[in-house]
């Protein structure tokens, strides 16, 4: 019994995550600012990829080195923010609503789940 009260409390937990981040994602995206040779980055591109696709939050890719990622070949490049911003590590990421509001979320690398887990925290007062 404890073990599919606990499958159904996962499968819930991940409902709601799915909505609210689906909600997440009408409000504002995720700003990946890397260096082509960041080995942190090299793992955070795919996990930032998946997880764009999973729920649709669009990920802005800033490259501060010029270079891309195997995910990202096409970044912008970095013409100022990252200095401006006072990124002094990489990978960082913010998330961004527009039009000017930017929250950090981390300096270095984050898995999935710590994603997620920053994301609901930073906009806990927006969605329910």
């Amino acid at each position: 019994n404890a073990v599919i009260a606990r499958t159904v409390s996962n499968q819930l937990r991940n409902e709601d995550v799915t909505r609210k981040m689906s909600q997440i994602a009408g409000i504002g995206g995720i700003f990946f600012f890397f260096s082509s040779t960041c080995p942190y980055c090299h793992l955070e591109g795919p996990i930032l990829k998946r997880f764009e696709e999973r729920y649709g939050i669009k990920v802005i890719a800033i490259s501060l080195d010029g270079g891309g990622l195997p995910e990202y070949p096409n970044p912008i490049i970095d013409q100022g923010a990252g200095r401006a911003l006072q990124i002094e590590s990489t990978p960082t990421l913010f998330f961004g609503k527009p039009p000017k509001e930017l929250i950090r979320m981390a300096n270095g690398f984050l898995s999935e789940k710590e994603i997620e887990d920053r994301l609901l925290s930073i906009t806990e007062e927006k969605i329910k």
